[in-house]
């Protein structure tokens, strides 16, 4: 398998600037969080060069660089531009494309064929035409496994060479670029209100955190579609960045409101959308230390033994 990795290196502080021009060649620092103990998941050139990177807490970074602006962090605003630019390459090149983090994209190389000549000139024209739909920078890197296309790409290196020492042997390959969710369905006794129906909940939305966890990955969208016997109603919650702690959504069941009162049974559908790599590129992956805002998820040892047995499962 060959991977092409399209690197976009600064993609969060390009995004900043465009809805603040006026912040051009400035000290700039995007934070997870307001306050002192925000972490920074994003810094400018000068900022950069002052000392500050991604995963130092705010009060440091103040202390570094006194005349940095902080902005809030825009992952979510990322994502939705790599999704666009993804499921371009998907209508003009391949199908076979996917987010690999706030800052790139993998594309299977293999699967498109002859019809660029050689995988230096598909990388070429791929960069050219990602540069061209973002507007922003974009390097390129290829290689047998994700990690080692993405550090190609980061170094701004491009072999041809038909194999880099990359073990690809339990790599998993890249799925066709579409919107993926997680669903779960529980049936609440007299509503939420009920006895045990909080702690029932809880208990379903654990099962979907366990696949969020395993896979390493947050949403950014809920929906909640409540059958109290007189027809399905759906409420929808969506969030500027990434959320990878299902309590979100409990909590977005608990405040559906409903006007049963006869104790029916109630068909709770939860749906959790626009589905995204839960773990910051550059940061430590620990949920609430260096994740994502909203409780990034972590990637640990339980977390890679639930990603074997989900690969094994299909």
């Amino acid at each position: 398998m060959r991977l092409l990795c399209l690197y976009f290196p600064r993609l969060e502080i390009e995004i900043a600037l465009r809805h603040s021009p006026h912040l051009s060649g400035r000290s700039i620092a995007l934070l997870s969080r307001p306050g002192e103990d925000g972490l920074v998941t994003a810094v400018s050139a000068r900022a950069a060069g002052h000392g500050l990177m991604a995963g130092m807490v705010a009060a440091e970074a103040r202390r570094r660089d006194p005349g940095c602006v902080f902005l809030p962090d825009n992952a979510g605003a990322a994502f939705d531009e790599l999704e666009r630019i993804a499921s371009i390459i998907r209508r003009r090149s391949t199908p076979l494309v996917e987010v690999g983090g706030t800052s790139h994209l993998f594309v299977d190389l293999e699967s498109m064929g002859d019809a660029y000549g050689s995988e230096a000139m598909a990388a070429r024209r791929l960069q050219q035409l990602a540069g061209a739909w973002a507007g922003m920078s974009v390097r390129v890197g290829a290689g047998s496994t994700r990690g080692a296309a993405r550090a190609a790409a980061m170094r701004g290196i491009f072999s041809e060479a038909p194999s880099d020492g990359g073990d690809n042997e339990t790599e998993p390959p890249v799925a066709p670029f579409v919107e993926r969710t997680l669903s779960v369905s529980i049936v609440l006794r007299g509503g939420m209100a009920a006895p045990g129906s909080r702690e029932q909940a809880a208990r379903a939305l654990a099962r979907l955190q366990a696949v969020l966890d395993a896979r390493a990955e947050a949403f950014r969208e809920v929906r909640i579609c409540v059958d109290c016997g007189d027809g399905p109603r759906e409420t929808v919650e969506r969030y500027l960045n990434p959320v990878g702690a299902t309590d979100r959504a409990l909590s977005a069941i608990e405040a559906h409101a409903c006007d049963s009162h006869d104790g029916a049974p109630h068909a709770v559908r939860v749906t959790l959308g626009r589905l995204c790599p839960g773990t910051r590129d550059g940061m430590k992956s620990t949920a609430g230390e260096a994740g994502l805002p909203g409780g990034g998820v972590t990637a640990g040892p339980r977390a890679r033994f639930l990603q074997m047995m989900l690969r094994a499962a299909g």
